[in-house]
């Protein structure tokens, strides 16, 4: 899995991208740019945009939503 996965995983817990660029302190291109592979992620900004989507699948209150999001972090080696 690498960092174009994020766009997949933001669409399958139904969030917009500029929702999650806000909680994760990123502008929406920088977001966008990382979704599709253009720039390199930091580790901080994964952090930032793993703990966005955790954050915004709690207040959802799904288990589907957040067990992904934990899969998804488990599998890239991501502690949120």
């Amino acid at each position: 899995m690498d960092q174009k996965d994020l766009r997949r995983v933001r669409a399958a817990l139904g969030l917009r991208g500029s929702d999650v660029s806000a909680r994760a302190g990123l502008s929406h291109a920088k977001l966008s740019n990382l979704e599709r592979g253009a720039v390199l992620a930091s580790p901080e900004e994964l952090s930032s945009i793993a703990a966005a989507l955790k954050a915004l699948t709690s207040k959802r209150e799904t288990r589907k939503a957040r067990d992904a999001v934990a899969a998804f972090a488990a599998e890239v080696g991501w502690t949120i």
